[in-house]
């Protein structure tokens, strides 16, 4: 069944159990992957579960977010199908060009994934995400956001402030405030005062610098930005986030699918020499993923001890998981112990087993490894790299004082 063929069937037959079946081994992965790339760009280094296995806050973002996800799409009327169908009929009227399917579905992924995590942001957080967002319809989102939290205390504080202030036109006032003002105004007072007042106090901070001529200007002013939808995705709003301008950012990814190959061959003892990673990757681009990969092909070369081989597949396997795989359904047991082999498991299976602590990992092979001596030998091996300075800065100090 074709792309096309699904969303048409759905439109006209609703969702049926061979449609969600059909639906979800096309898209389900994307889903994840895309939910992950944003717990992974706002939270870096950060841990979706304890070493323990245990679910924590990250945990629950994701998931709540990948369930929002899935709601709106098999939601029983007004879903994303029909939405999709609506805003491609829409733009095709107009002469106007449109995103492919899965696009609309990323930007429900990001949409989400904001409404879950934004009431976790402070005031002086929403306001530095407005001003520090470099892409548009995020910078937008969060205007909403805030205007959304804050409306009622604005409007009130305004009415204080300008007792004449025309009942009919405050709304005005107010979104002017939040779509205007505050992104202009926020960023000159964060630079003049350190550290800024907190909670109301920093908004009342800034509604004393809102004039009278500010107040004269937000009588007339239309709002741009529609108000955050609570109980679903609305069409205008999912039009606004795929407007042309951010197409380009199509199939982003924590990890480049580019270097799955280069992976799958280390994974199964097939070997990318490290002459070949320089040849291919080192010279083109140079970044951390691709250091480990050459440092992994190096110390697997060069090492005369199969043990030794095959734990560095296990740290491997473990390396790939945390910056690849997505979080383990907490409902899913693990594969028993000692049921994986060294030189067997490559990335799509690394994918179904999901994120993995070390213990975890080392238990699935029936090992005993210690992590700290396989880190120490792919240190050495970078720090005697003619690559060295992809490194971090703390790294490359280390390599310094060791030699």
């Amino acid at each position: 069944m074709t792309e096309e063929q699904l969303l048409q069937q759905v439109a006209q037959r609703g969702w049926t159990e061979r449609l969600i079946d059909e639906f979800r081994k096309r898209y389900d992965l994307v889903i994840q992957k895309n939910v992950l790339y944003h717990l992974r760009t706002h939270f870096p280094g950060q841990p979706i579960q304890t070493a323990e296995g245990v679910r924590g806050d990250l945990a629950d973002l994701y998931w709540n977010t990948y369930n929002d996800v899935l709601w709106e799409v098999f939601r029983p009327e007004g879903n994303l199908v029909e939405k999709y169908l609506a805003y491609r009929e829409r733009r095709s009227a107009r002469g106007q060009p449109y995103a492919p399917f899965p696009e609309m579905l990323k930007k429900s992924v990001e949409f989400c994934f904001l409404h879950h995590w934004s009431p976790r942001l402070s005031l002086k957080e929403l306001l530095d995400k407005i001003v520090d967002s470099k892409r548009e319809e995020t910078r937008r989102y969060f205007i909403a956001e805030t205007r959304e939290r804050y409306r009622e205390e604005v409007a009130s504080q305004l009415r204080s402030r300008f007792p004449t202030l025309n009942p009919n036109t405050a709304g005005y006032c107010v979104d002017y405030f939040f779509e205007v003002f505050l992104p202009t105004e926020y960023p000159r007072l964060r630079d003049q005062r350190n550290p800024l007042p907190k909670g109301t106090a920093l908004l009342s901070l800034l509604i004393d610098r809102f004039t009278e001529e500010d107040c004269r200007k937000g009588s007339t002013y239309k709002a741009t930005i529609p108000r955050l939808p609570r109980e679903e995705i609305s069409l205008e709003v999912l039009e606004d986030l795929l407007e042309p301008r951010d197409m380009q950012h199509i199939d982003r990814i924590p990890v480049e699918e580019e270097l799955w190959p280069l992976w799958n061959k280390l994974l199964l003892c097939k070997q990318p020499s490290p002459q070949k990673i320089e040849k291919e990757l080192l010279r083109q681009r140079t970044d951390m993923l691709i250091l480990l990969l050459w440092a992994c092909a190096r110390v697997k070369t060069n090492s005369p001890r199969r043990d030794t081989r095959e734990n560095l597949l296990v740290f491997a396997v473990y390396c790939l998981s945390q910056c690849l795989a997505l979080p383990r359904d907490p409902n899913t047991e693990l594969l028993p112990e000692g049921s994986l082999v060294p030189g067997t498991v490559d990335i799509h299976q690394i994918l179904e087993l999901g994120e993995l602590t070390w213990a975890e990992c080392c238990r699935l092979f029936g090992r005993q490894i210690r992590k700290d001596r396989i880190e120490e030998q792919l240190f050495l091996e970078m720090c005697r790299s003619p690559y060295r300075r992809i490194l971090p800065p703390a790294m490359r100090k280390k390599c310094e004082e060791e030699g």
